[in-house]
Parts: structure tokens; sequence; C-alpha cells
């Protein structure tokens, strides 16, 4: 099971295409299993599905003692609040895991800078809608 985080905006949001051979954060649309569902959250006319480099979000979670791996989770989070704060305001993330988008979220409001200790590890018990200030 994967963590999935969907971005939606009524401004149009870059997409970012996976590279194999480099591999980095990249977007994609949502599946169309999941289409649907996402829009019942999230009120943007254009959706996104936000991948780290290893192809979904659960590198986003900085939860490991690991020193290697909390250092990978904190690049993904700096790349991922960089591509939020491009994106400008009035943004929409739901966070969920893969299965879980028709669960009713648990809403916070944060600020961009405020996307590296975001409770994302919450979102096992219950999806997470966040709106974002710039």
């Amino acid at each position: 099971m994967c963590l999935a985080i969907y971005v939606a905006s009524d401004r149009p949001l870059r997409e970012i295409a996976f590279e194999k051979a480099q591999p980095a954060l990249h977007t994609a649309a949502p599946a169309k299993f999941a289409d649907a569902k996402i829009r019942k959250w999230l009120t943007g006319r254009n959706l996104l599905e936000i991948r780290s480099d290893e192809g979904c979000a659960c590198k986003f979670i900085d939860d490991d003692p690991d020193p290697a791996s909390h250092q990978a989770a904190q690049t993904a989070l700096a790349d991922l609040t960089e591509y939020l704060h491009d994106a400008g305001g009035g943004l929409e993330l739901l966070a969920c895991w893969l299965g879980d988008e028709k669960k009713e979220p648990r809403s916070l409001s944060l600020r961009i800078a405020d996307i590296p200790t975001a409770p994302l590890h919450q979102s096992w018990d219950q999806p997470l809608l966040i709106r974002l200030d710039p």
C-alpha cells in the first residue's frame, strides 16, 4: 500500500514527466478509478498526483530513524515544498493511502512552508485534506 498526494488548483499546475534515467519528483494524472472519489474532496479544476522519485508519495513521510532515510525524506519534502510554492496559493492537497480516496478526510490549513513538518503520516488512519496558504 502506498501514499498518494493529490494537488488541486484553479490555476494550471505544472506537469513534470517521470525520467527513468534520473528519477525525481514528478506528476501524473490521477488514476481513473480514483478521479471521481478525489474530486468529491478537492474543488480545484486542475488536478494532479504528486510522486517522489520512488513513483509514489511514501518518501514524503519522514518517520524513519535511519539518518540516510531521514535525509532522503527531507530532500523529497524540500522538492515538494518548492513545487507547491511555484504553483502559488489557493492549493488543496489530499493525502491518503491508495484505496482510501473515498474516506472522509480530516481538514487542515497550513502554509506551504509548513509542508516539511505536515503530519502526512497521520493519513494512515484518515485521509488529510490540506488547504495551503502561500
